[in-house]
This record gives structure tokens, C-alpha cells and sequence, in this order.
């Protein structure tokens, strides 16, 4: 597991990334690449990428569930990497990066308080037409 991987001694930090899941396209790392953050909140970051060929992205920010990656407004999945962190593949070319914490606890939230706020207002016009005696 990635976990016993990165235990052992002299597992390079610096030099290594033990992946969850194969990459599905052929990765070559001798390819050339640039990355600018445009955006970095806790919530979203933002990156252009330019790449000479098919390549990984790696970043430190935290592996968790909720988080999300679009390659220019397509979703892409998630790779774990030594652990904790996150990599996705990125196809070679200049591409528009986003990472977003959308977890599904917030939106079944979202869609309850809907759902109770209408059965309030049902339950209240149904109600207002009658008399208390």
C-alpha cells in the first residue's frame, strides 16, 4: 500500500510519488512544464498549466473527499499520492486547472433545508385559511 511505501526507510520525499491508481494515458516526466496559480483560496484554487507532453500534476494540498478537478471545465478524476496528497493527469498543451471543495454533506444540506422550508410553506398556506375558535 502507499502507506507502507512512503514508511519504509529511505523513501524519498523529495524525488518520489506512490500513486493509488495508475494514470489511464501514457505519462512521460522528461516533458517541460509551467504552472501559475491564478487563484489559491481554501475552498478553490485556480492554475493555468502548460505542458510539452501528457504529464501529472501534483499538489500539497490535502487529498480529502469533497474535493473536485476540472481540466478546462471537464471534470477529471482525483489521484492519491503519497497519501495525502492530490495528482491528476494533465493532457500535454496549455489547460485551465480548477480544484473545488464541494462536498456532498453541504449539498444534501442545501437540499433538506429546501425541502423543509417548502413543507413550511405548504403547511402555513394551508393552514392561514382557518379559523381558531
Amino acid at each position: 500500500s502507499a502507506l507502507k511505501a512512503i514508511s519504509e526507510d529511505g523513501f524519498k520525499f523529495d524525488s518520489t510519488v506512490v500513486l493509488s491508481d495508475m494514470p489511464s494515458a501514457k505519462i512521460d516526466v522528461s516533458g517541460q512544464s509551467e504552472v501559475l496559480y491564478t487563484k489559491y483560496t481554501e475552498m478553490e484554487s485556480v492554475m493555468e498549466v502548460r505542458t510539452s507532453e501528457n504529464g501529472l500534476l501534483y499538489t500539497s494540498d490535502s487529498y480529502y473527499p469533497g474535493w473536485k478537478a476540472y481540466i478546462d471545465g471537464k471534470e477529471v478524476p482525483i489521484i492519491r499520492a503519497n497519501y495525502l496528497f492530490r495528482v491528476i493527469e494533465i493532457p500535454k498543451g496549455k489547460h485551465l486547472v480548477r480544484y473545488i471543495y464541494a462536498p456532498s454533506s453541504f449539498q444534501n444540506g442545501l437540499i433538506m433545508s429546501f425541502i423543509s422550508l417548502s413543507a413550511i410553506f405548504v403547511v402555513g398556506i394551508l393552514f392561514s385559511g382557518s379559523k381558531v375558535k
